[in-house]
């Protein structure tokens, strides 16, 4: 998920932030353009949810929803916010409005389903920026560091 909001369309680097939560939850925030219409309109898009494919590169957000047993997220464009939860892929309701904290963007938070994803197998205990950076980061550098806020306790509690 990190590294899929980290490069954006054009190949260039946006700016992010990771809050692990638990064994089984994490948020990813990025400064990405949400997909919308040729109004400007934020709409949802895949399966009526607001999770925004951009192209078929853009698998990431789909597919750890598919294995969440609640999803939130949060897109923003400017100044105008839209919030929807989902329970794996299908949302819950329609999206509803927010103030957006920002001009653009994108927050998502998963809960992992324990059925899919045992505690301590889904999330790296020791996930540094500089590992989601490959060679085609070359010709787009950027810095290799973005907040990476681990909640959980070392002891496992």
């Amino acid at each position: 998920m990190a590294w899929d909001a980290l490069h954006r369309r054009d190949g260039r680097h946006g700016r992010i932030g990771v809050e692990i939560g638990s064994d089984l939850s994490f948020t990813v925030e990025s400064d990405q353009r949400p997909g919308a219409d040729a109004q400007e309109r934020l709409l949802p898009r895949f399966f009526g949810s607001l999770l925004d494919l951009f192209d078929v590169q853009r698998w990431a957000p789909s597919a750890a929803a598919a294995l969440s047993v609640r999803t939130v997220i949060e897109v923003w464009l400017d100044g105008h916010g839209l919030r929807q939860e989902l329970v794996g892929m299908a949302p819950t309701g329609p999206p509803e409005e927010f103030s957006a904290p920002k001009p653009v963007g994108t927050r998502t938070t998963f809960h992992l389903d324990p059925s899919f994803c045992g505690a301590g197998e889904a999330i790296a205990w020791a996930l540094r920026p500089e590992e989601l950076h490959g060679e085609a980061c070359r010709e787009h550098p950027s810095p290799t560091t973005f907040p990476i806020y681990d909640l959980r306790s070392p002891l496992g509690d």
